[in-house]
């Protein structure tokens, strides 16, 4: 199932609650291929929009924001943002199956970019996650 947080952020939770309950109800894991949904756009960065209820929006103007980065590091900082907001939310906890994961031709992911010291690529991205979100909330196996 696809889910487009951005799109009535309450209900795309709401939804994935309830999902996620009849999966564990059914002993069926639940998990998330976490993706930048600013797909194709450039100077994007998916944000959480603190409120009464919390909202995810793209950041349509994110290089003012985020002078210093380049789009794939845009990608990883989206990642990163949506991961810590569905952990906030209770969505991913530790039995959840996390993907990381390009819809599209970003991040780049030839040449240097491979390489897990490069901010901005896939690895590097799994390997910021991993270090610095699900190690320190013990989601890790």
């Amino acid at each position: 199932m696809d889910m487009d947080l951005t799109y009535i952020t309450s209900y795309s939770l709401e939804v994935l609650h309830m999902n996620k309950q009849i999966l564990n109800s059914l002993n069926i894991s639940f998990g998330i291929n976490l993706v930048d949904q600013c797909v194709e756009i450039d100077n994007c960065v998916a944000e959480i929009l603190s409120t009464d209820h919390s909202q995810v929006i793209l950041n349509l103007d994110a290089k003012s924001k985020y002078p210093n980065l380049t789009r794939n590091q845009m990608q990883e900082l989206s990642l990163i943002n949506v991961l810590n907001f569905l952990i906030n939310q209770n969505i991913v906890d530790k039995d959840t199956h996390i993907a990381i994961t390009s819809w599209i031709t970003r991040p780049i992911k030839s040449g240097q970019q491979t390489n897990e010291l490069r901010s901005g690529s896939m690895a590097h991205t799994a390997n910021e996650i991993f270090e610095h979100i699900l190690i320190p909330h013990s989601f890790t196996k």
